[in-house]
């Protein structure tokens, strides 16, 4: 174990590499091969998948993560069946405006702020309208003022909760 000398290389050896080796504990530790299965399975309930003309899905499409949840993956094949359509209608009627709040006082102070910072602004504000139009934020919203999806209503109240939730493990 010799000193390195040059910095660059240090720096690699003594902290890069061990973050990355950390990185990949941590990922094997929290994402086991039954999570990420799970995990490929929510894309068939994503805004993207809603909007799309793919097919529709099958239960077996979804068996792993309906049976993580303890839902009946025919009930729920169904019910995303029925409310595509309905989401591909109103999707662009759906306010999400109310959880960018931020986003207004951030445009707000890029007025009176230097060029260089009104782009990074630009780049905030545009990540949490691409950010709303993308989570399942629009589909729960949906949902909540339709009667007759309640299997869908329960797993998008779960989506949503998700990012905050394995961040905080």
């Amino acid at each position: 174990d010799e000193r390195l000398q040059n910095p660059e290389k240090a720096f690699k050896v003594n902290t890069y590499i061990q973050a990355q080796v950390n990185v990949q504990s941590e990922f094997r530790k929290r994402f086991t091969d039954k999570a990420i299965d799970v995990l490929r399975e929510v894309q068939f309930f994503t805004p993207r998948f809603l909007l799309s003309s793919l097919p529709d899905i099958q239960s077996v499409n979804i068996e792993k993560l309906c049976n993580f949840y303890e839902m009946d993956a025919m009930n729920v094949a169904k019910e995303l069946t029925e409310f595509r359509p309905v989401f591909q209608k109103l999707h662009t009627i759906i306010c999400v405006n109310d959880l960018m709040s931020g986003t207004r006082s951030m445009q707000n102070e890029s007025e009176n702020e230097d060029e260089g910072d009104d782009i990074e602004t630009d780049s905030k504000v545009n990540n949490c309208k691409k950010w709303a139009e993308q989570s399942f934020v629009k589909p729960l919203r949906a949902l909540q003022e339709l009667s007759g999806f309640s299997a869908l209503d329960m797993l998008y109240k779960i989506f949503v909760s998700l990012a905050i939730t394995s961040a905080s493990a």
